[in-house]
């Protein structure tokens, strides 16, 4: 709705229209509101008087329809004529039919509605209601009348005819008092704006109107008086401060007459300078230019600015088609978006990157090193950013050649890995049998001399040959990086004292000595891995009875350095041998590599000393030589371990012979392995008392067996028909059996992924083959918790659940032989608890109760005690 013209109106009539249209539209809105109201409750009063009229008809009319009487209920209908408005009636029966009608004017072609059960409903300037006719309490029919609504449409006509008179009435009064109350705003408003324009044409800013009140206009006064004084006051300081702005101009003009002297002569400075950064930049851009790498400026927006000739060189253009363009007008499209994306990263993270990128060029692949940078001016913006562009094609093709040639040599060290273990594989399960029923025939008590040496013989020969395939691929391992370290705490002074007794026999058939001395100090418990030392020691003292025809071997142990727990060993074996020429020391650690004196010997695969400083190295040490032809030789090993309790230390069975197990129930056992001989091996070894074996040639004749047996231990091949052992393992141990039973894996692999996948089926652990009895043994008693009854001794770290069979000994106490005693003594003194623990058994046959203190002593490793015991009982003997 367009206002203009209000806009051209006087404040006066601007208040007058205001007050006017305000009035009278609340006036004419109350009134709207009132009749309306009213409008709605003469409807509803009508439609209830209606329903009532309706109602009183039809109590008429109810007995005539009750008894179909057409006559009396068209008589009784007839007198609805004198109730106002209705214009027509009729009465339904119960089906809806019409029973008979009424209309004030009858020739009207009326159609009576169908009838509903009861409603008051206007249409069309009529009200058409239906009331139920009831007779107690049924519904016998219905009764309708039609009402002229014209009384309600005069209502609204008045309505609004009072609406007009109203709004004509009240015109005149509301402008008569418009008028007369808008002159209490025009009028001070335009007195103020009077005395305004009265002082726009004079100097004299006082201001004498006066309008006392606290209303807005009252308020507008006061803020315009307070506005005069603020100019008055304000005109008097420029006064002052006019005369103060003159002196200042003079200043001025003397401060431009000598400050125009020293810009002129700085100017003279700036164009020297001027001159230096032209001659400067001169400089920078013929280092550039003669610079061996392609470098280039851009702008923030993508343009080059500069480029040097190198670039030129390369890109085969030349700087004037360069400079202004942006990398999309001169390269291709690939290679373009490339160097803005690049650019717009240098600019976002305000730092260099360094960026490699491949260039086409006559069909050849080029390679960048580009290493981009900004740029920025005094304020630190960046305004530019600089690249600097390396071509490393050529050792780009470098590195390819090598990436092939190390793909070519890890397929070949892959290739000679599974060679290795194939072959292994295939070796090991022949020797499985080999050394397997070497064990068993030397149980063995009717065997000749001869029979038993060369059961020996095959026994040994075995060990050898397995010894020689372990070196092959341990050596293996260690050039792949797979050899570890394992780190368990076992007796460091039974494994001298195993060697000790290990090489005995082979010196002693030599006509040597040999000597064994171990310091005071050294740890009986330590932390590291046994095997491997074991395999240095047997390497470095065998080797030294190889090259030893006279004289003696010696083995001497003791600590470097000390720091807490951790602590620094050193092993030296020192022979009267041939010894080993000087340019030969190096050599002898090389993988298939002898002195002259193992060429000679014609021994051993030239694996043991190599295979043995990888070890000293894998435990933090190294293995040092010290030798002269014909002077002998002396190794030292050095090692890094901890020292650790005996409480840590992980117990083994060490046995000749176990006769049978501690319980009165049957342990039921599973042999399941493709190959008869290996299942005859295991069988064989158990077949002792209180163990039932039975034999599955595959995994699923196991799984079979296993539902209907209950065993209590499967031993259980990897590599079958038919079912794998993984696969089976697997499927038992994820069955819904009652009680499962334990597995352990036999194998010939000797890979350390399979070991772990072996475990990861379910298995408890992993026998390797060829394992000996003990190995086996142990590892039941281990996880199945059975006891031995052995044949003859047990070792001293044995877990107290294995124990020897018990020997019915005298209840008297008889005289102990001298020589057992002193024998007893000298063991005890050197410390060998296993000797000791041998001679105590004697002991028990002559007095049971000292030989029980001895061996809770020598158990302890108490030897002092031991000592002292049989001293006392010397002299109470």
């Amino acid at each position: 709705m367009n206002f203009s013209f209000f806009d051209k109106l006087s404040i006066k009539h601007k208040l007058i229209l205001i007050i006017y249209v305000v009035s009278v539209t609340m006036t004419v809105l109350g009134l709207i509101i009132a009749g309306t109201f009213d409008y709605l409750h003469y409807k509803n009063e009508m439609q209830i008087a209606a329903s009532a009229n309706a109602k009183l008809v039809g109590d008429y009319c109810s007995a005539p329809l009750l008894f179909k009487y057409a006559d009396e209920a068209e008589d009784a209908l007839k007198q609805i004529q004198n109730l106002p408005g209705i214009v027509k009636a009729g009465v339904y029966d119960n089906t809806g039919s019409l029973f008979v009608r009424y209309a004030k004017n009858p020739g009207d072609n009326f159609d009576f509605p169908e009838p509903v059960r009861k409603s008051a409903e206007f249409e069309r300037g009529y009200l058409n209601v239906f009331e139920p006719i009831i007779n107690g309490p049924d519904t016998i029919g219905t009764i309708y009348i039609r009402l002229s609504a014209t009384n309600l449409n005069q209502k609204i006509f008045s309505q609004v005819l009072i609406l007009l008179v109203l709004i004509i009435g009240l015109s005149a009064p509301i402008l008569f008092l418009a008028s007369k109350l808008q002159r209490r705003v025009s009028v001070p408003i335009l007195k103020l704006a009077e005395a305004m324009t009265e002082i726009s044409h004079s100097p004299d800013l006082s201001f004498k109107a006066v309008y006392k009140s606290d209303d807005v206009i009252g308020t507008l006064y006061k803020r315009f008086v307070e506005m005069l004084e603020q100019l008055r006051i304000r005109n008097e300081e420029i006064s002052n401060k006019s005369g103060q702005l003159t002196k200042l101009n003079e200043e001025l003009e003397v401060r431009v007459r000598e400050r125009t002297a020293e810009l002129e002569e700085k100017n003279t400075d700036l164009r020297r300078a001027q001159t230096a950064h032209i001659e400067s930049e001169q400089r920078l851009r013929d280092i550039l230019n003669h610079a061996p790498i392609l470098t280039y400026i851009n702008d923030i927006e993508g343009r080059y600015l500069f480029v040097n000739e190198e670039f030129e060189r390369r890109m085969d253009l030349k700087a004037e088609n360069i400079i202004g363009k942006k990398d999309d007008e001169i390269f291709p499209a690939d290679r373009a978006r490339r160097n803005i994306e690049q650019n717009k990263r240098i600019i976002a993270g305000g730092k260099s990157w360094i960026f490699e990128n491949l260039s086409h060029k006559n069909d050849t692949d080029y390679y960048f090193v580009d290493i981009l940078f900004p740029i920025r001016d005094s304020s630190g913006n960046i305004y530019a950013t600089c690249g600097w562009s390396l071509d490393i094609t050529d050792r780009k093709k470098s590195e390819e050649l090598l990436r092939i040639a190390k793909e070519q040599a890890e397929s070949a060290s892959k290739a000679k890995s599974v060679f290795l273990s194939s072959m292994s594989h295939e070796l090991r399960t022949p020797l499985n049998a080999i050394l397997g029923f070497s064990q068993l025939l030397l149980r063995y008590q009717n065997l000749t001399p001869q029979q038993l040496k060369n059961v020996e013989v095959i026994n040994r020969s075995g060990e050898h040959l397995l010894n020689l395939i372990n070196e092959v691929l341990e050596l293996s391992k260690i050039e792949a990086g797979k050899s570890e370290i394992k780190r368990e705490v076992f007796d460091l002074l039974t494994i001298i004292e195993d060697l000790r007794l290990m090489f005995e026999s082979k010196t002693a058939s030599k006509g040597l000595e040999f000597f064994v001395s171990t310091a005071e100090d050294i740890p009986n418990f330590i932390r590291g891995d046994q095997s491997k030392l074991r395999q240095i020691l047997i390497n470095l003292i065998g080797n030294s009875i190889k090259f030893t025809d006279a004289g003696s071997i010696q083995l001497i142990v003791g600590p470097v350095v000390r720091k807490e727990n951790i602590i620094r060993l050193f092993f030296e074996v020192v022979d009267t041998g041939l010894g080993i020429d000087g340019k030969d020391i190096e050599r002898i650690f090389m993988s298939f590599e002898q002195s002259e004196s193992g060429l000679k010997s014609k021994e051993g695969t030239g694996l043991g000393l190599a295979i043995s400083r990888q070890y000293a190295r894998l435990m933090g040490g190294d293995i040092f030589v010290s030798s002269a032809i014909g002077a002998g030789s002396k190794f030292r090993l050095e090692i890094e371990t901890e020292i650790a309790a005996i409480s840590e230390a992980k117990h083994k069975i060490s046995y000749k012979k176990v006769k049978g197990i501690k319980t009165d129930k049957e342990f039921r056992v599973i042999v399941a392995d493709d190959r008869e001989t290996n299942r005859d091996l295991l069988t064989s070894m158990l077949d002792i008392e209180g163990i039932t074996v039975k034999e599955v040639s595959n995994g699923l004749e196991a799984v079979e067996l296993c539902e209907n047996w209950e065993p209590h231990l499967i031993l259980m091949d990897m590599a079958m028909p038919v079912m794998d052992g993984f696969q089976a393992t697997s499927k038992i141990i994820n069955s819904d059996l009652r009680k499962k039973p334990l597995i352990i894996a036999v194998t010939a692999s000797v890979l350390e992924e399979e070991t772990q996948k072996v475990l990861e089926s379910g298995a408890v652990d992993v026998i390797r083959k060829p394992f000996r009895e003990d190995e086996l043994f142990g590892a039941m008693a281990h996880y199945c918790d059975l006891e031995y009854v052995f044949e003859e001794e047990f070792d001293i770290s044995a877990p107290e659940s294995i124990k020897t069979a018990e020997v019915p000994l005298p209840q008297n106490s008889q005289k102990i032989p001298d020589d057992l005693l002193n024998a007893l003594k000298k063991t005890a003194m050197e410390g060998y608890g296993k000797k000791s623990l041998l001679l105590i058994d004697d002991i028990q046959m002559y007095d049971r109760k000292l030989a029980e203190k001895l061996k809770e002593a020598a158990l302890n490793y108490d030897f002092k005690k031991v000592v002292d015991l049989i001293s006392s009982g010397v002299e109470n003997g």
